[in-house]
């Protein structure tokens, strides 16, 4: 390809491609005729160099990105810091500017050292008297405690969803599943209103506790593209997208090139500023990591309670029913239909004996038109029995289910584990004799049991028990 065409597929005048040669970004080859021969690969060169002249890249700039001696992703942040500041000089010289165009001033007549005033006073201060920038007193910790609250935080819906909204019981499972998706709904959100925050008020609540603001390095705040940027790099080489191992090598390198005064991947055209070492600032942080774990011990233990309350129908008691049933048990048979009525359930993968030889428990109600003010249980066994265990079951669930509905329970009530009490197996044998009966009241609702046991070798087994609960008459 000759220097023509080159000029032709460019649109870089011959004069600009020879000066590019001079300074060693171009080599082309050289015929035996003394012309310069070029190829696919120097027009590429050549619109390269362009599209960076054009976004402002010095020559030495280019030639650094030529050699490997630094990376696009660091020269192209840099950049763009340095547009943003030019940008913000430019809107302050443009509001000048309409100030002088509104006032009708002749050059004769303008107060030069009023606008100059103006012109400066618009821009933010580039050192407060109580800030002091990262590079002066670096602060890994203030930074670590601000970022881990920040994501903390931002994955904290999840555990309001979880418990909160879809009222998942606290077990070890569903415990396990909220912390992964913590993680990564965490960062999702954070790549949102991360950068909404920093673009609006320099900082965010970690940020805000520790003194710390983010800012570009003439002091005005980032745009909001920026600020994602930052933010996405923080996640990726920061916190290494929190893959287990991953993310801790990620932590140790960024911890070791912030304290070797390296320039951090996310931090290029930014810089960060801490107010002060005040020793409020750490009891502010555990404070609200206190507040948190507050929040979610109420949110699990109000997702403990039944999802219906107040006056209950037979459906709805048979929801809250079915939800405890299926914590209660590792393989629940059967379930209450929307008539309250027991159903089993058919299954061809798996065989489980729960109660024995057992007739399937029959419930019934007592209504108030629609609403539930009774529920009997009556369940009979063989002559072997049936596991106290699996009795016990409905009867905890059948009692919860319905008492702990009632107006008036909190989380702090204990109904709950009185229930648990009421049934433990020495309330209810009165010494293992062959009968046995207890009664209670709680929340309003009077619960009368009454069982025939069967004393073995290896345990206790009913042989038959009968569950009835009332609402108690107000006087």
């Amino acid at each position: 390809m000759t220097v023509q065409m080159m000029e032709e597929k460019s649109g870089i005048p011959r004069a600009n491609i020879r000066y590019y040669e001079k300074e060693g970004l171009l080599h082309p080859t050289r015929m035996e005729n003394g012309y310069r021969e070029y190829s696919e690969e120097d027009l590429q060169t050549l619109l390269r160099i362009r599209l960076l002249r054009e976004l402002g890249f010095s020559l030495e700039q280019i030639r650094k990105l030529q050699n490997g001696e630094t990376s696009l992703s660091a020269e192209m942040g840099q950049q763009s810091g340095r547009l943003e500041r030019e940008k913000s000089s430019l809107e302050r010289a443009q509001s000048v500017c309409e100030l002088i165009c509104e006032s009708g001033a002749s050059y004769e007549t303008l107060h030069a050292e009023e606008y100059l005033e103006a012109l400066h006073h618009s821009a933010p201060q580039q050192e407060e008297l109580h800030w002091k920038t990262d590079w002066e007193e670096p602060h890994p910790w203030k930074r670590y405690f601000a970022r881990s609250l920040d994501l903390t935080i931002y994955g904290e819906i999840v555990y309001i969803m979880g418990y909160g909204v879809w009222h998942l019981f606290s077990q070890d499972a569903i415990e396990a599943f909220l912390q992964v998706a913590s993680v990564i709904i965490g960062m999702l959100v954070m790549l949102v209103v991360e950068p909404l925050l920093l673009s609006r008020t320099g900082t965010t609540l970690g940020k805000w506790i520790w003194g710390i603001r983010v800012t570009a390095q003439d002091g005005s705040l980032l745009s909001y593209r920026i600020a994602q940027r930052r933010t996405f790099e923080v996640i990726r080489y920061g916190l290494g997208f929190s893959i287990p191992g991953y993310n801790l090598y990620r932590l140790y390198k960024s911890r070791k090139s912030y304290i070797d005064g390296e320039p951090l991947y996310w931090e290029y055209g930014t810089a960060l500023r801490f107010r002060d070492q005040k020793s409020f600032r750490p009891v502010g942080y555990v404070a609200a990591q206190v507040l948190i774990f507050v929040l979610n011990f109420f949110l699990i233990a109000n997702a403990a309670l039944p999802i219906y309350r107040g006056d209950l129908t037979a459906a709805e008691f048979a929801k809250n029913y079915n939800r405890y049933y299926d914590v209660y048990t590792e393989s629940s048979t059967g379930y209450l239909d929307e008539e309250g009525r027991w159903q089993k359930k058919v299954s061809n993968t798996s065989f489980y004996i729960e109660l024995g030889d057992a007739v399937s428990p029959r419930y019934q109600y007592q209504f108030d038109g629609d609403v539930i003010t009774g529920v009997s249980l009556d369940m009979e066994f063989s002559e072997e029995g049936a596991f106290w265990e699996a009795c016990r079951t409905h009867l905890e669930v059948a009692a919860i289910s319905w008492i702990c509905a009632q107006d008036g329970v909190t989380i702090f009530s204990g109904e709950i584990d009185r229930i648990s009490e009421h049934l433990a197996i020495q309330n209810l044998t009165g010494g293992y004799l062959p009968t046995g009966s207890t009664s209670f009241t709680e929340a309003g609702i009077h619960v009368q049991i009454e069982i025939e046991w069967k004393e073995a070798w290896e345990g206790v087994y009913v042989k038959s028990l009968h569950l009835t609960m009332n609402q108690e008459k107000s006087e």
